[in-house]
Parts: structure tokens; C-alpha cells; sequence
């Protein structure tokens, strides 16, 4: 299974970067995590959306939880060495990857379009796969 996954990351990784993101598709967490989200919900896999936050409020990342893997691929905008396109079982302990909150993060999760709408409403325009204009925001 953890193929399929990996296989469905890479196509988004792909997707990302032919409309406007980076190597390390920095910015585009939101965007492509929700991405990932409908198409492992098409394929009736049970997808949960994460958005996680420093308490400090410096930063912010999104990624999805499926099949009991991490799928992310935008992490390697955070630490140096990890791949485009990442999916594990384990967290190596990073805050962008909690899955629940704790002294130091907020978890936010979503299971349909409408919470994960709602979890990124405050969320900036040009990251946000609601707001953002690919041939505006990311030309």
C-alpha cells in the first residue's frame, strides 16, 4: 500500500511543480496537501488533513495522514536532506509532522473539504488552495 501512496505523492509533487512551485515547493504545503487529500479520498482510502502551527506563531505547515503514513511533499522546505516527496511511518520527532498537539504545536484535522475550508480560513490568499490564482499568484 505504501507504494500506492508514494506513487500518488510523486504525481502532486509533479503537479506542484508545473504550476509555478519550487524544488522544495516552499509555500505550497496547503495547496498540495489538499490535493493529495481528494485524490486519496477518490480512491476511498480515508485521508485526514493536518495543519500544524508553532504556538509562537512563526510558522505554519499542512500534510496528510493516510493508511497510518505521513505523506508530505513539501517538508523538504524545512529540513535539509529530507526527499521531495516523503512518506513515513514515524515523525522523527519534527513539529511540522505532530499529529496531536502539544506544549509546543496547535493540530488542527480534517476529514471532509468543507473542515479543512474552514481550518485554512485564515490562511494566506496565495497559499491557499480555496483562494489562491495559479496565473496570478504563482506566474
Amino acid at each position: 500500500m505504501k507504494a500506492k501512496l508514494v506513487k500518488e505523492a510523486q504525481s502532486v509533487y509533479d503537479w506542484g511543480r508545473r504550476n509555478g512551485g519550487n524544488k522544495e515547493l516552499s509555500c505550497w504545503c496547503a495547496i498540495c496537501s489538499y490535493e493529495l487529500f481528494k485524490r486519496f479520498r477518490r480512491q476511498g482510502l480515508n485521508p485526514t488533513f493536518y495543519n500544524v502551527s508553532e504556538k509562537n506563531g512563526w510558522d505554519g505547515h499542512c500534510f496528510v495522514y493516510c493508511l497510518g503514513y505521513i505523506v508530505d511533499v513539501t517538508a523538504a522546505q524545512f529540513v535539509k536532506g529530507l526527499q521531495p516527496v516523503e512518506v513515513r511511518k514515524t515523525d522523527l520527532g519534527y513539529w511540522f509532522w505532530a499529529k496531536e498537539s502539544n506544549r509546543h504545536v496547535n493540530v488542527k484535522k480534517a476529514n471532509s473539504t468543507a473542515r479543512i475550508r474552514k481550518l485554512l480560513i485564515d490562511w494566506p490568499k496565495c497559499q491557499n488552495p480555496f483562494r489562491v490564482d495559479f496565473k496570478r499568484d504563482w506566474a
